[in-house]
């Protein structure tokens, strides 16, 4: 069951068009509160690539403990991996 509300995760500038190695220091432990909270989860401080001067409104995603090194997280064609180092690799699911 859902708690109210939502939780809010700083993304730290996570380029969503980057099939490059990303890291994004302390991410994993934000995303493992948010996700233990059981709210629904929203990212906010995402880019879009070269576009990156402009804001990208935040992004609803659904996240899951892969494993214990791993939290994967989902917005519509992405996949989102972030390991407990902290590395970040963007996925694109339709290539």
């Amino acid at each position: 069951m859902f708690k109210s509300g939502y939780a809010l995760v700083d993304c730290m500038g996570i380029d969503m068009t980057s099939a490059e190695s990303q890291t994004k220091t302390g991410l994993y432990k934000k995303l493992k509160a948010a996700l233990d909270s059981g709210k629904p989860l929203i990212g906010e401080g995402l880019i879009w690539g070269s576009n990156n001067n402009t804001p990208l409104s935040p992004v609803h995603f659904f996240a899951q403990q892969w494993n214990a090194h791993l939290i994967v997280c989902t917005s519509s064609i992405y996949s989102i991996n972030v390991t407990d180092e902290d590395a970040v690799t963007v996925v694109s699911l339709i290539s």
